[in-house]
């Protein structure tokens, strides 16, 4: 029974869409910190029993670089909520870059590959997170290194993500692909909401963008070795 709901797509994404949206309510409406450590699991456990009840259930291995990467990103969402205090604020930003090099390792192409089709793509993402960096540099500070690492790894993880092209089915490129493009986007912006304390996008919009961008690229790597369309009751 439990492990139907995770298999059957459409019934996760209905599901998971369940546990977001109760986390943001929490956090918009709730001035009791202690309700979030219990909401805000659920997004990254269904997360993980949703990767291996489908990888299990298509006769693939789990790799264990998917579920470390789930499991740090879990760990900085535990830290973040605490992101006032800046022993947290850095643990949270060590968490989310570990996970990053675990999904770096996931999606490194084994394949030969011509860097030259990666040039244009690089540039425009190379451009957005220079904007990023210059608008927060001021107020870094003792952050300025952990915060160069982490979205460092952030344009690696993207530009390994878009090299898989071509190597798995076109779901799981695009899924994967998108993923990791709204996770940078949302990465900047929060990176500018904490450390320029303004918001450009309400907190429900930063929070929403966020668990998408993960469920996106946790879908695309269940849809690697599937080709048929994600509606398919089939998956």
């Amino acid at each position: 029974m439990i492990s139907s709901l995770f298999v059957n797509k459409i019934k996760f994404t209905l599901v998971f869409i369940v546990f977001l949206l109760s986390d943001i309510f929490v956090k918009i409406y709730s001035n009791n910190l202690s309700y979030r450590f219990v909401s805000k699991p659920f997004i990254l456990f269904s997360l993980i029993a949703f990767y291996y009840y489908n990888t299990r259930c298509n006769g693939r291995k789990v790799e264990k670089n998917v579920l470390l990467a789930l499991l740090f990103f879990l760990l900085g969402d535990f830290a973040i909520l605490n992101s006032m205090n800046n022993f947290f604020l850095f643990l949270s930003i060590l968490f989310f870059a570990i996970g990053k090099v675990f999904f770096c390792l996931k999606f490194k192409n084994k394949e030969d590959f011509e860097y030259s089709r990666l040039f244009p793509f690089s540039l425009g993402i190379y451009i957005f997170v220079t904007f990023i960096i210059s608008v927060i540099y001021k107020n870094l500070q003792s952050f300025f290194i952990p915060a160069m690492l982490t979205l460092f790894i952030s344009l690696v993880m993207l530009n390994l993500a878009y090299l898989r092209k071509g190597q798995f089915s076109k779901w799981s490129y695009i899924c994967v692909l998108m993923g990791c493009l709204l996770f940078v986007f949302v990465e900047g912006v929060n990176a500018i909401s904490t450390f320029n304390k303004v918001l450009l996008f309400p907190y429900f919009l930063i929070m929403i963008s966020y668990g998408v961008s993960v469920y996106l690229i946790v879908l695309g790597i269940t849809l690697e070795g599937n080709k048929e369309a994600f509606l398919d009751n089939k998956t």
